[in-house]
């Protein structure tokens, strides 16, 4: 048996996502929660990677030929918000990293005036979230982690497709 095993449950009515052990004895532990105000927002899906995923490359070699080496966690979980609010101008597509085993929070990022319906891939260091925007275009954007850094364009400078 494994030194340990970490499991999650999603309540998204509750807003809340919560993180576990299981011990040797097969009781569980929780060992983290996050909780998302959804008065604001509604969990609209959780991902983590495929167990099977392999992975192409470690990092990227750069011109002055030190690598950028990218953040592999295969704990991270992505997990899609929307907003709850009916007004088209504050409504908001939202994307947190968390990390499965501790908890912790890695990125977040917002697309403002978006939403549903949300689809998204979450491979090696990357997120891909494609939401509408309010004048009916589709948003695309996109979120990667170098090691110790992110880098995203999901918010700041969105691909806008469509018309």
């Amino acid at each position: 048996m494994a030194s340990s095993i970490f499991f999650y449950l999603v309540h998204s009515e509750q807003g809340n996502l919560s993180g576990f052990r299981l011990r040797k004895d097969l009781s569980t532990e929780r060992i983290w929660e996050v909780v998302l105000p959804t008065e604001v927002q509604k969990i609209v899906a959780v991902k983590g990677k495929r167990p099977n995923e392999h992975v192409h490359s470690q990092g990227r070699v750069m011109g002055d030929r030190s690598v950028l080496y990218k953040y592999l966690n295969p704990n991270l979980l992505a997990v899609v918000t929307e907003s709850t609010d009916a007004h088209p101008e504050r409504a908001f597509v939202g994307m947190f990293l968390v990390d499965g085993v501790t908890g912790r929070i890695i990125h977040e990022a917002v697309q403002r005036k978006a939403r549903g319906p949300v689809h998204f891939v979450h491979s090696e260091n990357w997120v891909v979230v494609s939401s509408s925007s309010i004048s009916s275009s589709s948003i695309l954007g996109s979120s990667s982690s170098i090691l110790g850094s992110s880098s995203s364009i999901l918010g700041s400078s969105s691909s806008i497709l469509g018309s």
